[in-house]
């Protein structure tokens, strides 16, 4: 039997529902790091998947116990906190690792359990084929063409009886040098997809940057991007990941820039975001930008109250996150009323409650951090002043009157203020789409001596 190639696994699940029948496949107990050497249990089976959802995986089990032992593994299987893994062996020759399993199990007239579950992530590792050239490089790929600006120009021309008949041209791929690390993004054609390579190096390995890669698409392009699979090219093998992707790219969030003709201003932002990814270190959970505007991209396939709500609050995080530090003369003071309050010798749970409240006066009013900003030149005070009113009457229960006439309006201001605040913390400055105009504007601002960190 040949060997199967990392490549032809890839050209078989990317944008493709695939089926992986396997003669034997075991579920197995993982406690803490420790995977445990026996089974639970054992049998052919296969893994099946749509385009881009969780693995699914189906097992009949054929061991060989007592009515009693298969108890005892089943009530193994349903204590809280167990977790699970799923070796298997396909027909093909190659060796599968799907995790995490919560897994479920039915029985037969025979007596012999099925068992089913779903996993996020299935992994193998292959002998590099002669034409895998490619060394401490990983390739994400994406099930759809990501809406990208390709800067790279392929030439097309054909020939009929030695003269040119037709040419024909087109975009196909762009790269940049990321602090030392080439990054690469190119289409493909049958299945449409999407390739993104990156080569290692210290502060951008794996699997760090290929999720900062999938934060970084996701902020440029206004929805979920997560990649279908990953390769890790090493110096002898090829290491495979298959995971949850997003096949629809469904949105409410209009993008950060004007495409085409703001395509280098894509890029710098892109390259800006991945850097704040870098510095911020965070793999699971992601850093905190990155979290904030998730939550904004779900909000904005909803309604547009729960869209407009999600702005509120983002703006909000989004503006404590750049800080501004209390000054020195209003914490002493709220120190030595502590103090006093501490001494009181009242009612404890009154006494309680008046030091929680003084705790808060520490806190800056993010008002107050807007305002700093509107003296940079990030925020404009119409923003600040939509922001003011929509949060005073969210927070105090009211409801958005959906037919009101400025209803839209409010919510591309704050499209616009929130892009502006993430800007901001990740250091961009230069073109970028006005969201209450629709045209393209420069985003200008100016650091101010007055604590901003």
């Amino acid at each position: 039997m040949s060997r199967v190639t990392a490549s032809e696994i890839i050209d078989s699940v990317v944008g493709r529902e695939f089926e992986i029948p396997c003669k034997t496949m075991q579920v197995i107990l993982r406690t803490g790091s420790l995977i445990e050497p026996a089974p639970l249990f054992e049998g052919p089976g296969f893994i099946r998947s749509d385009r881009g959802g969780d693995m699914r995986f189906e097992l009949l089990d054929q061991m060989k116990r007592t009515p009693d032992e298969t108890m005892r593994t089943v009530a193994t299987m349903r204590q809280d906190g167990n977790a699970f893994v799923v070796e298997a062996k396909a027909y093909n020759g190659v060796s599968w690792l799907g995790g995490w399993v919560a897994p479920s199990i039915s029985w037969h007239d025979s007596g012999q359990p099925t068992i089913q579950g779903t996993f996020h992530q299935l992994t193998a590792d292959f002998p590099k084929s002669l034409a895998e050239r490619q060394t401490r490089i990983t390739e994400l790929h994406y099930p759809h063409k990501l809406a990208v600006p390709m800067t790279g120009l392929v030439e097309q021309h054909t020939l009929r009886g030695g003269s040119v008949e037709n040419k024909s041209s087109w975009r196909d791929r762009h790269e940049f040098d990321f602090g030392g690390a080439k990054i690469c993004l190119r289409h493909l054609d049958d299945p449409d997809r999407t390739i993104v390579s990156a080569d290692f190096r210290d502060g951008f390995p794996p699997p760090q940057a290929e999720a900062w890669l999938d934060e970084a698409l996701s902020f440029m392009l206004g929805w979920h991007v997560h990649h279908r699979v990953a390769v890790r090219y090493l110096e002898e093998k090829a290491l495979l990941f298959i995971r949850k992707s997003s096949v629809q790219e469904r949105t409410g969030m209009p993008t950060p820039v004007k495409l085409p003709e703001q395509q280098m201003a894509f890029w710098a932002i892109f390259e800006r975001y991945l850097a704040h990814c870098e510095k911020q270190n965070r793999f699971a959970p992601p850093c905190e930008l990155s979290h904030v505007w998730s939550e904004v991209l779900l909000a904005s396939t909803g309604t547009v109250h729960s869209f407009v709500f999600a702005l509120v609050a983002a703006i909000e995080s989004l503006a404590r996150q750049v800080g501004m530090p209390p000054t020195p003369s209003s914490t002493d003071s709220i120190v030595d009323l502590k103090k006093y309050v501490d001494a009181w010798t009242g009612d404890a749970d009154v006494k309680h409650r008046a030091l929680g409240l003084l705790s808060q006066l520490n806190a800056v009013p993010t008002t107050a951090i807007l305002k700093a900003l509107q003296a940079e030149g990030v925020v404009t005070e119409k923003q600040i002043r939509v922001w003011r009113e929509l949060r005073n009457k969210l927070a105090h229960g009211g409801i958005l009157d959906y037919y009101h006439e400025q209803l839209s309006n409010w919510r591309d201001s704050l499209v616009e203020m929130a892009y502006r605040l993430a800007l901001r913390q990740i250091g961009y400055t230069g073109d970028i789409l006005s969201h209450e105009t629709m045209r393209a504007t420069k985003f200008a601002w100016t650091a101010k001596p007055i604590g901003l960190c």
